[in-house]
């Protein structure tokens, strides 16, 4: 289990459409809003394609890790202490816990316009100075025991062992300790998954579109392979979240998700209800079914980045999706949304005041909730809503003393449709009809 007694992440973005330059604190659960083309959109492919390259795998996010000089001389003080002997895994954790090793400044993970192309997109204008960079408190890198964890010298490189439940022990020994950065960043992020607004789609073709290797933006990608193989994993158990969340999203789309011979497949909740393949079902249940697989596989320490979760969403579904992401936020997975959603925004504003609630007047407050859970109510601490404005301004618009969220963004388009009311009632009234 990671420690993490300093949970602060600082996303800073340069010169990436409309946006020229802007700092976004990430909460537990953080809400990006505004007009459209304002880049909401990039800004998360961004994020999605800097995390991506934070994962060990085969295939990696071309640009990533411009820089991490703070932990790489933090890796050097320990090769320097090795001085060539395996360490047991209780010796390896009292070495890097120690004054030599802890990092004294916050870690920065950059990528550049390369890696932001293939996430938003090889054919989007991005900038050749185009960046994204992600800071990490240095508590990031306290790392607790991990199983039997080794860690030694071997021609100028570092050795280290990880016991990775799906894979046994892995034995990695990379060139240079840049690549051991990736190795200590991967045990921070689990996994990191994306449900793009093509999603709907997306879920009921994933195989047929990843045996045509069409040049689709990464996010997109990956979606499809998490979503194909949800489908062929039949009766293996879910991700840690999975057991404990499907609950709250049969009670959000109105039913059931099942894998079958023939792909994803929904039963409605009504009483014999038959099951229908997830592309006759409704738009909300192919919306989600992202959702559902992601939980299939679902972890403390991920990030998911969903764009416009209310899509196809009734208000009242709104309201249950919002606070399915806040219990998301609570269980220790980090969420980052786009969404148009006033519904949305209003409620997560009524989840943070609630919080201050004892006792039974909570208790009360809870049972009113579309889903009546408790960890639904979020702390102020743990939202984040950013407005992207069209001239490029990206400002944070929650204030955690007073837990008020600046709803400018929605409410100058309701002030303007009650006046443009007025004015046809007043210009019946002149007119005589």
């Amino acid at each position: 289990m990671v420690s993490r007694r300093n949970d602060s992440m600082k996303l800073t973005v340069t010169r990436l459409g409309r946006v020229d330059h802007a700092e976004i604190a990430l909460a537990p659960l953080t809400v990006f809003v505004g007009p459209n083309n304002t880049n909401k959109t990039w800004v998360t492919y961004a994020l999605f394609g800097l995390l991506e390259g934070l994962r060990w795998e085969d295939q990696r996010t071309p640009g990533a890790f411009d820089s991490a000089p703070a932990l790489l001389d933090a890796m050097d003080t320990v090769v320097k202490r090795l001085q060539g002997k395996a360490l047991p895994n209780s010796t390896l954790v009292e070495l890097i816990s120690s004054a030599s090793f802890q990092v004294a400044r916050p870690l920065a993970f950059g990528l550049g316009a390369a890696g932001i192309r293939a996430a938003v997109g090889h054919n989007a204008p991005i900038a050749d100075e185009a960046r994204v960079a992600l800071e990490l408190a240095a508590d990031w890198f306290s790392v607790d025991p991990i199983g039997e964890m080794r860690l030694s010298l071997s021609r100028e490189a570092l050795l280290v062992e990880f016991p990775f439940e799906d894979t046994g022990n892995a034995v990695y020994a990379p060139a240079g300790l840049a690549e051991q950065v990736r190795a200590f960043a991967h045990a921070r992020f689990p996994s990191v998954r994306c449900l793009p607004v093509e999603r709907s789609l997306l879920a009921s073709i994933a195989p047929e579109i990843l045996s045509q290797r069409l040049p689709l933006r990464r996010p997109l990608v990956d979606f499809a392979f998490m979503m194909a193989k949800a489908q062929a994993r039949a009766g293996e158990a879910e991700g840690t979240m999975g057991s404990k969340l499907a609950p709250f999203l049969e009670r959000t789309v109105g039913g059931k998700y099942r894998r079958t011979d023939r792909g994803v497949a929904f039963v409605p909740a009504e009483e014999g209800a038959s099951e229908v393949p997830l592309a006759a079902s409704s738009s909300l249940a192919q919306s989600m079914a992202g959702l559902w697989a992601y939980l299939r596989e679902s972890g403390d320490g991920d990030v998911l980045l969903i764009d416009e979760p209310e899509m196809n969403a009734h208000p009242a579904a709104q309201l249950a999706i919002a606070e399915l992401l806040a219990i998301l936020a609570t269980s220790g997975v980090r969420v980052v949304v786009t969404t148009h959603s006033p519904y949305m925004l209003d409620h997560l504003a009524t989840l943070v005041e609630a919080s201050r609630l004892e006792g039974d007047a909570r208790a009360r407050i809870v049972e009113k909730l579309q889903l009546a859970r408790d960890e639904a109510l979020l702390e102020p601490e743990q939202l984040a809503v950013y407005r992207f404005d069209p001239d490029g301004e990206v400002t944070s618009i929650f204030d955690r003393a007073s837990r008020t969220i600046d709803p400018a963004t929605f409410s100058e388009v309701g002030d303007a449709e009650t006046n443009l009311f007025s004015d046809v009632l007043a210009a019946e009234r002149a007119s005589g009809v």
